[in-house]
């Protein structure tokens, strides 16, 4: 209960009681009631989300100490956070500015209310719109697209041409599309466009002249080819294009004049025809009126040529090592007409069945599949092939390789025209995918002919059996090779004397192999049971019939025997001898199960030294085998002779006296 209501009823039971009199209506006693104060305050705005130059009115109710309330408004002073954003006049009207937040504040006394006002950005509105471009010249057929933009309030715009429809007012000859690209007929005057906005209603003309095209003026020339180059006796025909004003172009091959700047070394037709007679260059120049263009004509010294292979050679005999699967052969039965003077043609197949794609044939007429080595260089990269072909549109490789370093190689391919007899023009210069470019430097004594490269058009087998035939194969720009074919090497040097005679006693000596026959050989020795010698054989050395083994580039041989017991003996006895390398290692096999094996290698400079044309005895202990990983030597069944210590050079070696001893 508050303080008034508690005073009001103190005073009626006081006037009930015993000061009743007193509290009568005279004049001796009075009371003055208290007035309510103010306690607090609140602001409201209707609305509080404005848009500019919307406004908004605010309402202060006041809340006093008796608990009544009041409209407060006109005593209430007023303040706005922003006014950038929204202003508030003294009579608590609201006026938005721009888009944002504001806070407004009302004071009333000592109480304060405040209330938000959010302020959005006015959507702009259609003012007006216009067509673009506004005039429009155009020659008969031309066509111009026309945009229609619309001007909005906020001084934005707008393309409007997807909601516009368009219309002709009038009408020369012009029509306009509904997407609004006007076309000029084929008679002058002029026509109105009108585009309109199917939204607002609001539309904009363009005005239309149309006009006829004035005659098209010749402005330039071009000759195609523009720098041929024309052999010697061949003809080039030249054709000349001209360029026109109004973007055109037409053949004028046959109404310009034509003129060469030297007729010794080519003259040319009225109808553009050149023809080459000397070496040399001179331009032909192409003219009408005052346009004209040129044509620079090269004519080359005529290439020496150099037949590479063609077959019919007196003493000539062609070798053909085939891979792939495929065949080749010289032959002159079964040669398909049409064909070079021959008789003799090269034969080359791929099977249906069993030939892989790259199947072909490499070409040779001298030692490791050689053949005269071909001069390319930068300038000169151009190796021509008569081929008959049984089937059009398939790759047809031809490849150039090192005889002695396949490493170094070119390779290019060409498809095929038509089936039947036709000339091939490899350009070795212009590699096949993935291959080495060409290196003049390097040396091209081999070729290698791959017909039918892909396995046909499908890339599948062929369909049948494929006999390509090949007549010359002729390089362009020389008159002679580089070098002849390789010849066969002359055989290595061999011994003309046996190795000392072996003085160990024979009771002290386990031995595999002596050709003296001073001790009884171990039987069931196999010499070659396995190894890459190019050759294995037992030769006589000198007079008499005693034979060593031969090893012809051997990279290693190894030999196989019925398993011995060598711990016994301490040593293990070679001689060897050979003609072409310095090096020279023995490897011990203790097996057959869970084998080892151990190395002893000997070169120029070990003790004793392998030395060229000389036998040379090696006495090698056996704890040189175990120190280099020979486990044992109750089982030893096999040994190995190499010559790739530190490097290959298959060299040839002879073999004699090797037992152990002790």
């Amino acid at each position: 209960m508050n303080i008034l209501r508690r005073f009001r009823l103190f005073a009626l039971l006081a006037c009930s009681g015993l000061a009743l009199a007193a509290c009568g209506g005279g004049s001796s006693g009075s009371s003055t009631p208290v007035t309510p104060t103010l306690s607090s305050i609140s602001v409201a705005a209707s609305p509080t989300s404005l848009t500019p130059p919307e406004t908004s009115t605010l309402t202060v109710t006041g809340t006093y100490s008796d608990g009544s309330t009041q409209n407060v408004t006109s005593t209430s002073t007023f303040a706005s956070s922003a006014s950038g954003v929204a202003t508030v006049s003294s009579a608590g009207i609201v006026t938005a500015v721009a888009a944002g937040s504001a806070t407004i504040t009302a004071t009333n006394g000592s109480a304060t209310a405040t209330v938000a006002i959010t302020v959005s950005a006015p959507v702009p509105t259609l003012s007006s719109v216009a067509v673009t471009p506004a005039t429009v010249n155009l020659l008969f057929g031309a066509t111009q697209q026309l945009t229609l933009t619309g001007t909005y309030s906020d001084s934005s715009t707008q393309d409007l041409t997807a909601n516009a429809t368009f219309s002709v007012v009038t009408n020369a000859g012009v029509t306009v599309s509904a997407g609004g690209l006007v076309t000029a007929g084929s008679v002058a005057g002029s026509a109105i466009v009108t585009a309109t906005d199917t939204v607002s209603g609001k539309s904009a003309n363009a005005a239309v002249t149309v006009s006829a095209p004035p005659p098209p003026v010749l402005m330039s020339m071009e000759v195609a080819p523009a720098n041929p180059t024309v052999a010697v006796g061949a003809t080039q025909q030249l054709t000349v294009t001209g360029h026109y004003s109004d973007s055109s172009s037409k053949d004028l091959t046959t109404t310009v004049g034509y003129l060469s700047s030297d007729t010794t070394v080519a003259s040319v037709s009225a109808g553009g025809l050149v023809t080459a007679a000397h070496s040399g260059i001179t331009t032909v120049t192409a003219s009408l009126g005052a346009v004209s263009a040129q044509s620079t004509i090269n004519v080359p010294v005529p290439a020496a040529t150099y037949t590479i292979a063609n077959f019919n050679e007196s003493g000539v005999t062609y070798s053909f090592a085939a891979f792939g699967g495929g065949s080749g052969t010289t032959t002159s039965t079964g040669v398909p007409a049409g064909g070079p003077a021959g008789p003799l043609v090269a034969s080359v197949t791929k099977p249906q069945v069993g030939a892989q794609c790259y199947a072909g044939a490499t070409i040779a007429i001298g030692y490791n599949n050689s053949i005269p080595q071909v001069p390319f260089s930068a300038t000169a990269t151009t190796v021509t092939a008569v081929v008959y072909a049984p089937v059009a549109g398939v790759d047809f490789k031809l490849k150039f390789e090192d005889a002695n370093d396949p490493t170094h190689t070119v390779e290019t391919d060409v498809v095929v025209p038509t089936t039947g007899w036709q000339t091939l023009t490899f350009d070795m210069s212009k590699q096949a995918p993935g291959t080495a470019a060409l290196n003049p430097a390097y040396t091209f004594n081999k070729m290698s002919v791959f017909p039918d490269f892909t396995c046909g058009n499908s890339g599948a087998a062929p369909a049948a059996d494929e006999t390509f035939f090949v007549g010359p194969i002729t390089f362009i720009g020389a008159s002679a090779p580089s070098a002849p074919a390789l010849s066969a090497p002359p055989p290595p040097a061999a011994p003309t004397a046996l190795a000392a005679t072996p003085s160990h006693p024979s009771a002290n000596v386990l031995s595999l192999y002596n050709s003296s026959g001073v001790y009884t050989d171990q039987t069931g020795t196999n010499f070659n049971p396995f190894g890459d010698s190019l050759s294995v054989s037992q030769v006589s050395i000198g007079a008499g019939s005693q034979k060593v083994w031969e090893y012809a580039s051997m990279n290693y041989q190894g030999w196989q025997f019925a398993t011995i017991d060598i711990t016994s003996y301490t040593t293990m006895h070679v001689d060897v001898w050979t003609p072409d390398t310095t090096q020279f290692g023995v490897i011990l096999v203790n097996g057959p199960t869970n084998q080892v094996q151990g190395q002893v290698n000997f070169n120029a400079t070990t003790t004793p030294a392998i030395t060229k044309g000389a036998w040379v005895s090696l006495d090698i202990p056996l704890s040189s085998f175990t120190g280099s990983g020979l486990q044992g030597t109750t089982s030893i069944y096999q040994l190995l002779f190499i010559d790739n210590v530190g490097g290959n050079q298959n060299g040839t070696f002879y073999i004699d006296n090797v037992y152990f001893w002790k």
